[in-house]
């Protein structure tokens, strides 16, 4: 199975194998289904399941990736922006709005007949952020059934009662 992690700007291609037949999905409607995976298929499932560990419950944390992701299939690149972090902003600088503009010309480049979106999302904490990760693309009820960018995760801090995205991060 290929899997491919994006690091806000920077797509990665890594080959991996995976010895696990089910995967939980959420649905674009936010219901889970189980869906079984033929080791033998003859085209490569291109989703990352996640691991159980993760929780697949929607949470103020989910809903900042959410409106990021809705900004970007806009296109508004000021409006994913709104959803870093004040230290990310600050440590990226002048290359984060080039970084968000890329990522929004990958979300773009599905064709809206297709109707993608986000599913397999799940969050789960780590000390003091909260880390989502989801696959993107476009899926048939529940399953992945087509053009796909990968797992993408991001790293999550509370500045002041809001959740804000703190950085790229990996999807384990």
């Amino acid at each position: 199975m290929k899997r491919f992690v994006f690091f806000i700007g920077v797509l990665i291609v890594i080959q991996t194998g995976c010895n696990d037949t089910n995967s939980n999905v959420v649905t674009n409607n936010n219901s889970v289904a189980t869906t079984a995976k033929s080791p033998a298929a003859s085209s490569p499932d291109t989703s990352t399941p996640l691991p159980q560990a993760w929780s697949y419950q929607k949470t103020d944390a989910t809903a900042v990736v959410e409106k990021f992701i809705a900004a970007a299939e806009r296109g508004d690149v000021a409006g994913m922006e709104k959803e870093y972090s004040q230290a990310y902003v600050k440590q990226k600088g002048a290359e984060l709005n080039p970084l968000a503009k890329r990522y929004s010309d990958l979300i773009r480049g599905f064709d809206p007949k297709d109707k993608p979106g986000i599913f397999d999302m799940a969050y789960k904490t780590r000390g003091d952020k909260v880390h989502v990760a989801f696959n993107y693309g476009i899926t048939k009820n529940g399953a992945p059934a087509g053009k796909m960018t990968g797992c993408t995760a991001f790293d999550l801090v509370k500045e002041g009662s809001e959740w804000k995205i703190d950085g790229s991060s990996s999807c384990d």
